[in-house]
């Protein structure tokens, strides 16, 4: 009876051991799906980023262009009335 009980007994302990076993694999692979999820999340979140960043450098582009047209009207206004002032001369008239 001790050699049945023995062989019962290490048969519980490996039981035991097995038992572990799957519950450790089963926290792996928990884990491992948890990283799979951050990963996903992170791959989101730079895109996310990456678009941002893209549309404030399209921004200080127009900025800049903008900008750059102010400066422009500004030249076109000064050129027309510089005209205005020249034609008015020629005729021999005055501005006002």
């Amino acid at each position: 009876m001790t050699v049945i009980s023995v062989v019962f007994g290490i048969r519980g302990h490996l039981k035991s051991y097995q038992r572990e076993d799957s519950a450790r694999a089963t926290e792996t692979a928990l884990f491992t799906e948890r990283i799979a999820s951050l990963n996903v999340r992170f791959d989101t979140l730079s895109s996310k980023v990456a678009e941002v960043e893209k549309t404030q450098e399209e921004i200080h582009i127009l900025r800049a262009q903008m900008a750059s047209i102010g400066e422009d009207m500004k030249t076109v206004k000064q050129n027309v009335a510089n005209i205005v002032k020249l034609l008015l001369e020629k005729l021999g008239t005055r501005p006002q």
